[in-house]
Parts: C-alpha cells; structure tokens; sequence
C-alpha cells in the first residue's frame, strides 16, 4: 500500500471531518495490514473480499501469540470497513447495490422480539430500531457471560460496568448511544412489569399542605412550588438521620446544619431561595398552630443585595451573529429560527416558547396568545409577518403527531419537549456558544437583550413590563440595570473632562 494511497485517504477523511486522533488510528492499523498484503502479494483492494481481513486477523494473533480481544478486532475492522467506503466513494471498488432496508431482515435476540415491536408501533425509524437491538443485543451477551440477567440493568452498578467495559462499548459516542437504548430498553420494561418502576418520594402530609396552601394563598408558580418541595422533601429525610422524626418544633441549629450542607457550592441567590422556603414553612406552622411562636425570623440567609449582578444581554453585533448562524433552510433550522423570533422579538422564556400551542396563534385576528409560566396569567399579542412567516414555515416541516404542542421532537416516539431547557438547549444555546465574547449560553439572554433594545430605543417602563410579563416594575427593573459597556462610556468621558 503506496504511502501517496495513505495520503489521499487521510485528505479523504480529513474532508469529512474525521478528527486527526481517528485519522492516526485508521492509518496505524492500514499500515500494518498493507503490510501483511505486499507480503503475500496481494492488491488492497482485495480487502473487498470475504474472508481477507479473517485470514490477516488469524495470521497477527498467529504472530503474537495471543488472541485478539474484541475490541480490537472491531477497530480493525472498522479501519477497513472505512476504506472500503472510500474505495467505493472514488471509484476504486464498484459501489454496493442500494438495498432497500425495509426488506432486510431484522436480526435480534428473543428477548428482544416484543422490545422490537414495541419500538415499531412507537414510530422509531427502522436505523434506530436496529441501532438499539444491536447494542442490546452485545449488552446482553456480555451480561450473559458475567452471570446477570437483562433485568439486573435496572441496577445503576451493572449499567455502569456496562459502559466502562471496552467489549460492549468503546469511544464516547458509542457509550451515549448504548445508554440511551438501554433507558428506553428499562422504560419498556417497567411500563410491561418486568422492572420495578422507579419510586416517586412522597413528601409528608405536613410538607404537602403547605404547599397547597403556597399555591392557593401566596400564588407561587409550579417551579417555584417544585423548589420549594425539594428543599423541604431534603429536610424531611434529613432529619431522622439525626435523631428527629418530627417537622414541627424542629431545632434551629440542625436546619442551619442542613442549609450548609445542602448549599455546598451553589450560589448565593440558591443558597437565599432554600431558606426562604424552610421560613415559609416555620411561619406557616405558626399560622396553624402547630408552634407556639413565628421561629421564621430567627433563621437568616445570604443576603442578596437587588443590584447584586449586572444584566448580561448581547450587543447587537452577538445578535445579528447569533441569528445568522441559523439555517433557514433546514427543518431544524425553520424550528430554531422560529423559537428565536418568539424570545428575541417578543421576550418570552424559553419555558412558555415550549408550551405554546398550535391554536394559540389566531391567523384570522393576527393574534399570538401566551401563558405566562410564572403568574399563570394570558398576555396577547399582535402578531407580526416575521412571526407568522416563521411559523407558517415550520408547520411545513413539523413532524406529524396528535400532540397539539406547537414544539415537538424530531426523532420517535414523537412528543412535546419535556422542559423548556431541553428546547433552549437545542434552539438556542448550541448557536451562542459559537458567539465569542457572549455573556451566557441560555435562552434568557436574549429575553435581557430585547429588554435593553426596547429602553434604547425610548419605550417607557410600563409598555416594556407588559410585555415582558411582570406584574411589578421592579422586576422589569432588573432588567434595565446600566451596563458595562455604558459605564465605561461615562468613565471615558468624564476622564477627558478632568484631563485625565
């Protein structure tokens, strides 16, 4: 094998993004099985025939002595299998005959027949289908020879020796995709009974009620509900770890205990939200009578001053570099470019973006509806030709599915987003982190910069909290803040008044 035929396949694989630690290994191993045929007088492209690589296989573990793991036998012959690609792709080998992959058969292990019917009535692609058997099926085989049974994977110890063990899975890629088929293998197998379903911690009656009464009295949203059960379903089973079995009349210094150990690492702002809810709930018990006396005041936290941070927005060449990053002209394009016009040109999260549905936009009135997430209240508004350009585009793409969330995923089982962060992750994020110099990567910068945009540009306080969502001025307030950069500004000019 000519070292020119070496260089030609490492600029091949250099084209199609190959990494240059991949482009090494394959020209390793190439190179001793170029090796191995000139010895016997032998063409590469005789590696096209079946039983060659067997023969070189043979002949090395002959050689050495010792047999070849699997590990290695797959990265050679994944080395050779790439080089027949591009063989084939430059005209040295006769292309394969396209082979229609609905006809193929689909091999599989018995125990995993009704997981592959499952997965079919599921909607998945028939690659993805076979993706899944394959792994599992080479996770079955390992978990076959170490005495365990598919069912043991429910255990976190046996999916991890799974994954660090090079016979079932080698490089990253391979050890996400074997994770990914065995949670939707577990989750199968938990909805059928063959796995114990996951169990939900119930928070004790106490911690209940009090949010009930958070949610009917104080008005708090469900992300802040959700945080505030955290923080109190934490304490609940910290408690009896020290010798107390009882919410009411619990000692001070062991919820002080609990706070730091709980904040370890996090910031001051977290740190402050844990014991505001662990003081909602003493004063809560104080209003019922369950303690003679408010202990809430006796409690303090991190203080966080209200002009702690300064707003971090885009300037509007990060904006205009961000935008046109986006591909308009892919369906996953048509999908990002429209989660930005909600959030850059109307300012919604990134959370009420994922929850928007397909009527809320009344073609008819020209008239977009949002819910806002945190005061559970209905904002309109007038629907612009950017809006429903972008909309009308992506409804083409949108895969088809009864589910009348407007966002929904691409690969099946098709179905709304489960959050807004996985959305934003995938519409958003992936595009700022290719921006140098941006102060974030989450979808809620772009919710600051429009806020900014709009007091630049004259709008009064009110308009801009309206259409942010607030229901206080001084949440809009926050932010307004002066930035850095116009700091700066005034510094300047002052340093030239002053001669400076």
């Amino acid at each position: 094998m000519a070292s020119s035929w070496l260089t030609e396949f490492s600029q091949w694989l250099e084209l199609r993004g190959y990494t240059r630690n991949s482009i090494k290994c394959y020209l390793s191993r190439l190179r001793k099985l170029a090796a191995w045929l000139e010895a016997g007088g032998c063409e590469p492209l005789r590696l096209a025939e079946p039983g060659v690589v067997e023969r070189y296989l043979e002949d090395l573990e002959d050689s050495r002595q010792v047999p070849l793991g699997g590990a290695s036998r797959r990265q050679i012959g994944d080395s050779v299998g790439c080089w027949l690609r591009y063989a084939r792709a430059t005209g040295l080998l006769v292309p394969e005959p396209l082979i229609d992959p609905e006809t193929r058969p689909l091999k599989t292990r018995a125990w995993l027949e009704p997981f592959a019917q499952h997965l079919r009535l599921a909607g998945h692609r028939r690659n993805h289908v076979r993706t899944h058997l394959y792994l599992l099926a080479r996770v079955g085989d390992f978990l076959k020879g170490h005495g365990l049974e598919p069912m043991d994977l429910a255990k976190p110890a046996t999916l991890d020796l799974c994954l660090q063990t090079g016979e079932v899975a080698h490089g990253p890629n391979v050890r996400k995709q074997l994770h990914s088929a065995v949670q939707h293998w577990l989750a199968y197998a938990r909805r059928i009974g063959l796995v114990p379903s996951l169990s939900v911690p119930q928070a004790p009656p106490l911690v209940e009620d009090y949010l009930r009464f958070a949610r009917e009295h104080r008005g708090l949203s469900p992300s802040s509900l959700g945080q505030y059960r955290t923080v109190l379903l934490g304490l609940a089973e910290f408690l009896p770890r020290h010798g107390v079995a009882s919410l009411v009349a619990i000692p001070l210094d062991l919820v002080e205990q609990y706070l730091t150990e709980a904040g370890r690492g996090r910031s001051r702002t977290s740190l402050a939200s844990s014991g505001a809810a662990v003081r909602g709930f003493l004063r809560w018990l104080f209003l019922i009578g369950e303690e003679p006396e408010d202990r809430s005041r006796w409690l303090e936290g991190p203080q966080v001053y209200r002009e702690m941070r300064l707003p971090r927005h885009l300037d509007d060449q990060q904006l205009q570099q961000t935008l046109g990053l986006i591909d308009r002209a892919t369906r996953i394009g048509k999908r990002d470019w429209l989660v930005m016009v909600l959030i850059s040109g109307y300012g919604l999260r990134i959370g009420e973006v994922a929850h928007l549905r397909l009527e809320d936009l009344d073609w008819q009135a020209h008239r977009l509806r949002v819910r806002r997430s945190k005061t559970q209240s209905e904002t309109f508004f007038p629907t612009t030709d950017a809006l429903e350009e972008a909309w009308a585009a992506y409804l083409e793409v949108r895969p088809a599915t009864l589910h009348r969330e407007l966002f929904v995923t691409w690969r099946a089982p098709i179905r709304p987003y489960a959050s807004g962060g996985a959305l934003g992750e995938r519409a958003v994020s992936r595009y700022l982190r290719q921006v140098p110099g941006t102060p974030a990567q989450g979808a809620h910068v772009l919710r600051h910069t429009l806020a900014r945009r709009l007091r630049q540009s004259g709008e009064p306080v009110t308009v801009i909290r309206r259409i942010l969502g607030h229901q206080s001025s001084t949440s809009t307030g926050r932010y307004l803040r002066i930035a850095t950069d116009e700091l700066r500004e005034v510094a300047a000019n002052y340093s030239d008044l002053l001669g400076c």
